[in-house]
């Protein structure tokens, strides 16, 4: 992914085309081409490798949550239920699909489900600090001072820069009280954050994020 860093993407398309002339049945080529091409705000191209990246590897979840996540980016809410829902069943530990779903449940004006899902979320851990914000956008759109201010909380946490409309979503929360008893310790990268082994929330998060080679025999084969 050193072409991505670079601000490369084009380059970074054209060796991950390279490499599938050799290795197409190894999944994180197509997950690795899917955040190319979403970088590039291609979704169609980038839901076409996460579909792939997901079929080849069914039990890893962050395909599926990228899945989720451009079927969303595209308005297509109904198609994102089932990768979040997929993503859920693999890893349930893991926050992110349940973010996610919450954010689909908002825009289906689904709201209580989206707060039962939140409030699953919580108990895992944060996401990113982009969508807390805009977790807190669309509660506040529906009146839920208290709830906005607390995605807004994570997403400080995460290292998200406070703007304007944060204000004015403080104002209007002024009984909300902060997090009592969570393990809120997260170290703030330039890319994100990690999170400490010894917090509760590490497993999950390392389970997402490991390489699928780990625990399926998926390792590539030259073709031809």
């Amino acid at each position: 992914m050193t072409y991505l860093a670079l601000d490369r993407a084009d380059d970074a398309v054209i060796t991950f085309d390279r490499v599938e002339s050799r290795y197409a049945a190894m999944p994180d080529l197509y997950y690795g081409r899917g955040l190319t091409y979403s970088t590039m705000n291609r979704m169609d191209d980038a839901i076409v490798n996460y579909v792939r990246a997901s079929d080849l590897a069914p039990d890893w979840a962050e395909p599926l949550v990228a899945l989720g996540l451009s079927y969303y980016a595209r308005d297509l809410l109904g198609d994102a239920v089932g990768p979040y829902d997929r993503a859920i069943a693999v890893l349930p530990e893991w926050a992110a699909p349940y973010y996610g779903l919450a954010l689909v449940r908002l825009d289906q004006n689904r709201y209580d489900d989206g707060l039962v899902l939140l409030r699953e979320a919580e108990q895992r851990g944060p996401w990113r600090a982009r969508h807390h914000e805009e977790l807190a956008r669309k509660l506040a759109a529906k009146g839920n001072y208290n709830a906005a201010r607390r995605q807004l909380e994570i997403a400080r946490k995460l290292g998200g820069s406070r703007v304007g409309w944060w204000t004015e979503i403080e104002r209007k929360a002024p009984n909300y009280r902060n997090f009592d008893g969570w393990p809120w310790r997260v170290i703030v990268t330039d890319d994100g954050y990690r999170i400490p082994e010894d917090s509760p929330w590490y497993e999950g998060s390392r389970k997402a994020r490991r390489h699928v080679w780990e625990t399926q025999d998926t390792r590539p084969r030259a073709v031809g």
